[in-house]
């Protein structure tokens, strides 16, 4: 963040800025255990609703 704040191109400072106040956020929720089971389960529900409107189950 620091090499992008000092950096001499516009488009470094505006990721500085704007990803700055956020960057803890984003950092906590990266450090997190990521759990994709509920997820999982409302698609496995909607493939198998459509392959039964469609007469094919399996």
């Amino acid at each position: 963040m620091r090499r992008a704040a000092a950096a001499r191109d516009q488009a470094g400072r505006r990721i500085s800025r704007f990803a700055g106040p956020g960057l803890a956020a984003v950092t906590t929720r990266l450090s997190l255990p990521v759990a994709s089971a509920p997820v999982e389960g409302n698609v496995n529900r909607i493939e198998t609703t459509k392959r039964q409107s469609y007469g094919r189950v399996g």
